[in-house]
């Protein structure tokens, strides 16, 4: 498994793969937009997708400046044990590239979206919902989280 800069392919064959989680995050924002469109949009020099060695695409994501995104495969919440870590890894690479250039990575979260909040939390996410918002087209609340580097506690 390896990450690599996205491609407009990519996105027309990942659409298909979609999480329901993430289909329904999509929706609760604001419903009726059309997903491909939504996708294509974002895909630009920061767009990346983690492919396992058959080319299968597992995650689209991508980052304007520090604020982060992505979106997983169906797959991926049935996949293995061994998969979900291999997967965690090369996330976790790409988020300490990122956290090389910018002192914080952030984002929102639909509250309802457990497994996403599950595996932002195995990436060092801090939630904090007093500074979320609700969705002025459905009123679902998003919480506001941040991914940082550990600071190195200097030795006395």
């Amino acid at each position: 498994m390896h990450i690599r800069k996205a491609t407009e392919e990519d996105v027309h064959n990942f659409i298909h793969h979609v999480s329901e989680s993430d289909v329904a995050e999509f929706d609760a924002r604001q419903p009726h937009r059309n997903l491909l469109e939504v996708m294509l949009e974002h895909l630009d020099d920061n767009s990346v997708v983690c492919v396992d060695d058959e080319g299968f695409i597992y995650a689209y994501g991508g980052n304007e400046e520090n604020c982060v995104w992505f979106l997983t495969s169906q797959a991926l919440t049935d996949s293995s044990t061994a998969t979900k870590k291999e997967f965690i890894k090369q996330i976790s690479s790409h988020r300490d590239s990122l956290l090389k250039q910018y002192d914080y990575l952030f984002n929102f979260v639909w509250s309802e979206n457990l497994l996403h909040k599950h595996f932002l939390k195995s990436l060092g996410a801090i939630f904090l919902e007093n500074q979320g918002f609700n969705s002025e087209y459905t009123a679902e609340r998003f919480e506001l989280f941040t991914i940082s580097s550990p600071k190195e506690v200097p030795l006395v």
